[in-house]
């Protein structure tokens, strides 16, 4: 599963700005983002994220998801 995880953080770092962001509940998904990465990590079930050197917004709720992907524009 690890491997996965790092897989897909890469895919989602070479698609940007294609896709501009993600939806995930894994925590540790934002790890394997590189400092470099300008997307938005938009992490479910979540009320904190020690990263702050790329954007990772928790969203404890889903209608917390709903309002918080409203606020930026991709």
């Amino acid at each position: 599963i690890e491997d996965g995880v790092t897989w897909k953080a890469s895919v989602l770092e070479y698609l940007y700005p294609q896709i501009g962001g993600i939806i995930d509940d894994n925590p540790n998904f934002a790890n394997k983002l590189s400092a470099n990465y300008k997307g938005v990590v938009f992490l479910y079930e979540n009320v904190d994220h020690p990263r702050k050197d790329i954007k990772v917004v928790p969203c404890p709720k889903w209608d917390d998801v709903l309002k918080r992907v409203g606020e930026y524009s991709f």
